[in-house]
């Protein structure tokens, strides 16, 4: 392959679905487009918007050749990142969310340390833009306390090493992950479901070989109302889990030498989902436990989750 047919394979795709996130968006843009390493290739996914966000895109479409834009009937985030990973020719691919900004240069360093070290992926942190002061800020990214960032990892390590200790972190956004790993495993995003990235990471863990924790906050992630993050726990969030879990769990029977790690993950994130549906109404509760049931999941959450469940109001 000569100089010229190399240039035309960028460093890295960053996939970005877009839905109504149009107050923000220009923000991420600017973050993505303004980045220190050049040769980026853009995609970004209109997930069905009904606000100004498609204009958005065009008007930065048509004055940066790097862009690509797509659109999509109203699909969610998972169906959008997998169409996205259609079109994606990059080495590496980023992950970026529309209402938050990356450090200009996180992806330059992030690849700069995968091709020295011939990394699967790397790994970062982040830090949380606060929209509102009322907002929940419950949500903790450093992890710089709790990961030797000294040395490298192998993935599977990492995993088992994050659940113990509580550092595992299920967003996309703070991986810089080689493509051919997602291509040759196959991995994609559950659709249809919110927190989809959780299997998503969870294999990308289980397949990776050699990778590298950054325990710098390159990624701002916006906490702002009306947003998954901070709504009200619902039926929305169990189901999303319990698909996930369910998968999980299925992919623990395929390949039991993965049992160990799947069955921590599946007692540390079910575990969870038990005791944040406290927040549920009666009725909801009742169906989420008969959830549970049907899909022989609820043996991994504690009966002190249990019990918080159903007693906390």
């Amino acid at each position: 392959m000569d100089s010229q047919q190399k240039n035309l394979i960028p460093d890295i795709s960053v996939i970005m679905p877009i839905y109504n996130t149009a107050p923000y968006l220009r923000d991420a843009l600017n973050s993505i487009c303004n980045q220190t390493l050049r040769n980026l290739q853009i995609i970004l996914v209109d997930d069905g918007s009904t606000d100004a966000s498609p204009d958005i895109m065009s008007e930065y479409a048509s004055r940066d050749g790097r862009i690509i834009c797509l659109k999509q009937p109203n699909s969610g985030q998972g169906a959008a990142r997998n169409r996205g990973l259609q079109r994606a020719t990059g080495k590496y691919i980023y992950f970026m969310d529309s209402d938050d900004v990356l450090e200009k240069d996180c992806l330059q360093t992030c690849f700069d340390w995968c091709e020295r070290e011939r990394l699967d992926y790397v790994t970062f942190d982040a830090r949380v833009l606060i929209e509102y002061s009322q907002t929940k800020t419950g949500f903790d990214y450093d992890r710089s306390a709790l990961i030797d960032s000294n040395h490298t990892w192998q993935s599977m390590t990492l995993l088992e090493h994050t659940l113990h200790n509580g550092s595992f972190r299920a967003s996309v956004c703070l991986f810089l992950i080689r493509r051919t790993l997602i291509t040759n495993a196959d991995i994609r995003f559950p659709e249809g479901i919110i927190h989809e990235d959780n299997l998503f990471v969870l294999l990308l863990m289980l397949q990776g070989r050699t990778v590298h924790y950054l325990p710098t906050a390159y990624f701002l992630r916006r906490v702002r109302e009306s947003s998954t993050m901070t709504s009200r726990f619902s039926m929305r969030n169990v189901r999303g889990y319990l698909t996930v879990g369910c998968a999980a769990a299925s992919l623990s029977k395929k390949h039991p030498e993965w049992r160990e790690q799947i069955d921590s993950y599946l007692r540390k994130t079910l575990d969870s989902v038990v005791w944040q549906g406290h927040q549920l109404t009666l009725r909801e509760k009742f169906q989420a436990a008969s959830l549970f049931i049907r899909y022989s999941l609820a043996h991994y959450a504690s009966l002190r989750s249990w019990a918080v469940f159903w007693l906390k109001r």
